[in-house]
This record gives structure tokens, C-alpha cells and sequence, in this order.
């Protein structure tokens, strides 16, 4: 509630849904003890208000006051729905996680025109684009066509990064709870050297008559000097998140590789992610990050393609080599 006393109306109506689920939730339990009881049947009501409507666009109720006047009189009525009902006449919840027209980075105007035709999230832009198209839901809300496809693009999934996922560690050895065994003894230390001056070593034996004469050592050519100025710098390794085609460097007893984007988990679900054609399977999902786990009888190299549902693949290739060390 502000704080001259106005209320949004999805609040109000809202805080009114809230307070007559409880009286269900009630009427469960009485149920245990009374089989025959009382329920609301029709709810109505009446009330003497002041409408208003803020910057952003919301209507807002402020009750009348003591003898006030010019007060609207609008009359609210609520009735029992179904859980079909509900289904068929509600958005669905996998379109919830798609991100918000705030997070694709629409502006407070634009987000109010999409807003009024019931598009608050980028799941909800696409499906609309698909029956209108781009160019004519430009049309309908003025919102520019190069504004409306980067927030489509902005919504998509996304993988910027693969890697490994290190195995858990082996659990601790308990120590034993009987008496320590007694160390082995140390070896004995090395005999010392004699002191005093060190002896000339023999001549050497004179050669025999007629032998051949000895070979003479090769010689090594001096190092080549060392160019100056300044070194080329090497070849440049890619940093920051990899991108489609890039090997992806496994260690061979990796058994799990974890893929991190956005918008991983679409309306249409996870995404399906295959080696070398082969399924595998999920061991863990959410809208930034996916885990799976790696044929645990076969090689775990090869190539790891990402279906996201709509027609794009991303492909990596998976490798037990460091793909950026030098050939």
C-alpha cells in the first residue's frame, strides 16, 4: 500500500483469493467430523473508491474516506473455478522461465506496450512473433523491429562454456585403533671421506708401437647468437567461454562434463545432448547449467552435440589432449 492509502488492484484481489483458499483449506478438515457443513457460494462486493492511474501504468484504489465525495462505486464478484479451468485459461509455468522483458533489456515504455498485449517474458515475444511475425507485432505495439529481435536472441539458450567435472574424492582410510606399530629403523649414515690431500691420478699407459693414432673429439659448433629486437609473440589462446567447434580438453577418468549457458531449460524442456549420436544421460539441470554423464562403457571423446528443440545444435569436440598445446 502507498503511503496515501492506494492499493494495486491485483493486490487487493489477490490478498481476497488468499483468505478464501484458507476458508477451503478449513472446510477440509471439518469435513473430518461434520459431513454436512456450510461453504461461501457466491461472493460479492461493494466498494466506494477512488481510481488512479500511476506512471507505470497500474490502476491503484484509494478508499473513501468520511463523507468524501466523487467516489467510484465498483462491484467485484467472485465465483468457484476448476483446475481445467485454470489450465486452459492461464499461462503456462515453462514459459516462466524464459527471462523477463526487463532482463532482455526493453525499456519501461517498451516493456509496457508488450506488457498490455500480454507479453512479459522473451518465451511469450517468441510465440507471439511466430503467429504475428516480427514486422507486425512491430506494428502492433511501436516497438522497432531490431529491438523486438534482440530481445528473441537474447532469450535463446545459450552454452558458452563446456568442462569437465572433477570426480569425488575417495573417502579417508580409517586409522587403526590397536597399538602403532614401531617405525623401521633408519639406514646408517654414509662413511666419511678421508681428509688431507687428494692424490694425483697415474699417468697415462704409453701407447704401442704401430696402433693407430687415437680419433680426435669432435667439436661443437658454437650456439648460433640470439636475434635482438623484440621476440614474436606466440600464437593467441583463446580465453573466456568457448564457442561452437572449439575442442574441449577431458581427462581420460572424467565419467561427467558440465555445459554453462542461459536459458538452458526452455519452454519445450531440457535439451537433448548426444556423443557421437549416442543419448546420455541428465544428471542435473537448470536454467544456467547442465550436467551429464559420460558413457561409463565407452571412451569418453568424442563429438558432444546439444539439441535445444528449436533447430540449433552446438557441437564441441571432446578430446583427451590439450587442444591449445603445441604440435
Amino acid at each position: 500500500m502507498a503511503a496515501d492509502g492506494a492499493f494495486l488492484v491485483e493486490d487487493f484481489l489477490g490478498a481476497i483469493a488468499s483468505q478464501l483458499d484458507r476458508t477451503q483449506d478449513a472446510l477440509a478438515v471439518k469435513a473430518l467430523s461434520r459431513p454436512l457443513t456450510y461453504a461461501i457460494r457466491d461472493f460479492t462486493m461493494e466498494l466506494k473508491v477512488f481510481v488512479d492511474l500511476d506512471p507505470a501504468g497500474r490502476v491503484r484504489f484509494r478508499s473513501a474516506g468520511p463523507n468524501e465525495q466523487g467516489a467510484s462505486s465498483v462491484n467485484i464478484g467472485f465465483t468457484t473455478v476448476t483446475r481445467t479451468m485454470m489450465e486452459e485459461n492461464t499461462v503456462d509455468l515453462a514459459l516462466a522461465r524464459a527471462p523477463t522483458l526487463h532482463e532482455a533489456g526493453f525499456s519501461p515504455a517498451e516493456r509496457q506496450r508488450l506488457e498490455r498485449l500480454g507479453i512479459r517474458t522473451t518465451a511469450e515475444l517468441e510465440r507471439a512473433g511466430g503467429g504475428t511475425g516480427t514486422t507486425g507485432l512491430s506494428r502492433m505495439t511501436g516497438v522497432s523491429v531490431d529491438r523486438l529481435r534482440s530481445g528473441l536472441a537474447f532469450g535463446r539458450p545459450q552454452v558458452r562454456d563446456v568442462r569437465p567435472v572433477p570426480p569425488r574424492p575417495a573417502p579417508a582410510t580409517p586409522q587403526p585403533t590397536g597399538p602403532v606399530a614401531a617405525p623401521p629403523p633408519k639406514p646408517a649414515p654414509p662413511a666419511p671421506k678421508p681428509r688431507g690431500p687428494v692424490a694425483a691420478p697415474p699417468p697415462p699407459a704409453p701407447v704401442p708401437a704401430g696402433s693407430p693414432p687415437p680419433r680426435p673429439r669432435p667439436t661443437v659448433p658454437a650456439p648460433a647468437p640470439r636475434p635482438r629486437g623484440p621476440l614474436p609473440s606466440p600464437a593467441p589462446r583463446p580465453t573466456g567461454g568457448i564457442v561452437a567447434g572449439t575442442p574441449v580438453r577431458i581427462p581420460p577418468a572424467t565419467r561427467r562434463v558440465e555445459l554453462v549457458g542461459r536459458n538452458l531449460v526452455g519452454a519445450s524442456g531440457v535439451p537433448d545432448v548426444r556423443l557421437d549420436g549416442r543419448p546420455l544421460t541428465l544428471a542435473d539441470a537448470d536454467e544456467h547449467r547442465l550436467v551429464v554423464d559420460l558413457p561409463a562403457d565407452g571412451p569418453a571423446t568424442g563429438t558432444l552435440e546439444v539439441d535445444h528443440g528449436d533447430g540449433a545444435v552446438t557441437a564441441y569436440e571432446l578430446g583427451d589432449a590439450d587442444p591449445w598445446a603445441a604440435s
